[in-house]
C-alpha cells in the first residue's frame, strides 16, 4: 500500500503506511520502505545514509530484502547524480539475482549514461516483459540495429492490445515509445498528461516534461512543474528538464 502511495505521489500517507512495517516485517523493511519515499520528498541524502547503514547491519537478511534495498539505494544516487555510487549499487543488487524492476531502472540508467550495447546484453533475453523490450529498443536505436523495426512493431502491437483490454498499466512505456520511437510528440504527450493523473514517480513526470518541451507546449508541464517544486524531488534529469522549459516560458 505505501508503494501505491508513491507511485501516485502521496508522500505522506505512504510515510504512515511503511511505519507498520517494522511491527509487522524487519527493521530493514520498513526503512527501506521510509528511505524510498524520504529520498522523493527532500531528504534523499539521510534517506540514503540510514538505509546503507542498515542494510550493513543486516547481513542475515533474505535476498528479497537486501534486493529492494540495494536497489533503493540506487535509484537514489542514481537520481542524485551519484554515477560511479548508482554503479556500485546496481551492481551489487544484480548480484543478488534477476529482478525485472531492477533490470528496467539500470537500463535506463545505461541508457542515461550512453551505454547501449550494455543495455542489449542485459535485456536480450527479456523481451517477453514489455517495459524491458522497450529499453532493449531504444538502445538498439541508438545502435541502429538490424532488429529495431521488428521490435518497433512487436511494441506497437502490444500497447494497441492493452488499449483494446482497456489496460492503461503501460501508458508512461507507450509515451516513451510514441516519443522515442516514434517521434510524435503531441501523441505522447497526451498519453503523458493521462498517465500522470494517475502515477508520479520520477519517471512519469520526466516523459511528461520531455513530451511538453518537444511538443513545445510549455503550459501543458506546469502542473508537473508545480508539483515538482512542493515534493522537493531530487532528481538531476528532472532538474535538467525544469530549467530547459524555465528557458522556453
Amino acid at each position: 500500500r505505501a508503494l501505491i502511495q508513491q507511485a501516485k505521489g502521496n508522500y505522506p500517507e505512504a510515510k504512515r503506511d511503511c511505519v507498520p512495517l517494522f511491527r509487522l516485517s524487519t527493521r530493514l523493511v520498513g526503512v527501506t520502505c521510509l528511505s524510498s519515499i524520504a529520498s522523493l520528498n527532500g531528504q534523499a541524502q539521510q534517506g540514503y545514509q540510514l538505509l546503507e547503514r542498515v542494510l550493513a547491519d543486516a547481513p542475515s537478511a533474505i535476498t528479497d530484502e537486501k534486493l529492494w534495498a540495494r536497489t533503493t539505494l540506487a535509484e537514489i544516487a542514481m537520481r542524485r547524480g551519484q554515477t560511479q555510487i548508482a554503479e556500485k549499487q546496481f551492481k551489487q543488487a544484480i548480484a543478488l539475482g534477476p529482478d525485472s524492476y531492477l533490470f528496467g531502472i539500470y537500463a535506463d540508467f545505461l541508457l542515461s549514461q550512453g551505454r547501449p550495447q550494455e543495455v542489449v546484453t542485459l535485456l536480450k533475453d527479456q523481451t517477453r516483459v514489455d517495459n524491458l523490450l522497450l529499453r532493449l529498443t531504444l538502445a538498439e536505436q541508438a545502435l541502429k540495429a538490424q532488429t529495431l523495426a521488428e521490435h518497433v512493431a512487436v511494441l506497437r502491437d502490444r500497447f494497441a492490445a492493452s488499449r483494446q483490454r482497456g489496460d492503461t498499466v503501460h501508458q508512461r512505456e507507450e509515451a516513451i515509445y510514441t516519443l522515442k520511437l516514434l517521434n510524435k510528440p503531441r501523441e505522447a504527450l497526451k498519453l503523458a498528461q493521462t498517465n500522470w493523473q494517475i502515477q508520479r514517480e520520477p519517471a512519469d513526470t520526466r516523459i511528461l516534461l520531455e513530451s511538453a518541451l518537444a511538443a513545445q507546449e510549455i503550459t501543458a508541464a506546469k502542473s508537473a512543474l508545480d508539483w515538482l517544486a512542493q515534493s522537493r524531488t531530487e532528481d538531476v534529469a528532472l532538474t535538467k528538464l525544469r530549467k530547459q522549459l524555465g528557458g522556453k516560458a
